[in-house]
């Protein structure tokens, strides 16, 4: 027991402070280089390190803050049982067992594969919610969302279907001649789209990288996580 005492008594475990005022003054900072323009604060992994809900809590009341997005159903789920009230978005996909607790809490879908509507529209249906939604549009980053090239014959499938779309997006490489390429093909996709009446939403793309050097990209929200 002594031998196990002091075995527990050597060990040390690391913490983060996190100066809430320091928080406070990156996203005014944020909201400042994007013009005004409205934060949809990425807060995945929980909040890169910083603490899920205790990042949220801190953010949430502030108005250059609209809402929030991760990328596990989980960590969605905890912001609304944490009491967060502004919009959250699941990035990434869901399973069929988590889909109907999701569209329950009022969580902001991704379409980001060709069968994600048909998904969302059966979890949704099984809470008894209209589901709503955002478009993910890969434009060459490749790591999820629907090609730029096949996107437009999905969005017109999706227009057709009882889904609230609340915004339509896409992500840098945070290669600065690649991201303007990116940006000439968000931008052919969703003009194209809303000469034919598709309804987007506010458009983004600019993750913290963008925030800082492509003012171009800032559109009709910006999308910071590690800044």
């Amino acid at each position: 027991d002594a031998a196990i005492a002091t075995i527990d008594a050597d060990r040390f475990d690391p913490w983060i402070e996190v100066d809430v005022a320091a928080l406070q003054h990156n996203a005014k900072t944020v909201a400042r280089l994007a013009g005004g323009r409205p934060i949809l604060a990425v807060i995945k992994n929980n909040a890169y390190g910083l603490g899920l809900t205790a990042v949220a809590s801190v953010l949430e009341p502030m108005p250059e803050i609209n809402g929030f997005a991760v990328v596990k159903a989980a960590e969605a789920i905890a912001l609304r049982d944490a009491g967060v009230r502004k919009p959250v978005l699941l990035l990434a996909l869901f399973s069929e067992r988590d889909g109907e607790e999701l569209a329950r809490r009022d969580i902001q879908f991704s379409l980001c594969t060709d069968d994600a509507a048909a998904r969302v529209l059966r979890a949704a249906g099984r809470a008894g919610k209209r589901p709503s939604a955002q478009f993910y549009v890969d434009t060459g980053m490749s790591r999820m969302g629907i090609p730029y090239h096949r996107a437009m014959p999905v969005l017109e499938k999706v227009a057709g279907l009882d889904i609230d779309i609340k915004g339509t997006f896409t992500g840098f490489t945070e290669d600065s001649d690649f991201d303007r390429e990116q940006l000439r093909r968000f931008a052919e996709f969703t003009d194209t789209a809303q000469k034919n009446g598709a309804e987007l939403g506010p458009l983004h793309a600019a993750s913290s990288h963008a925030v800082f050097n492509y003012s171009d990209s800032h559109l009709d929200q910006v999308r910071p996580g590690i800044a």
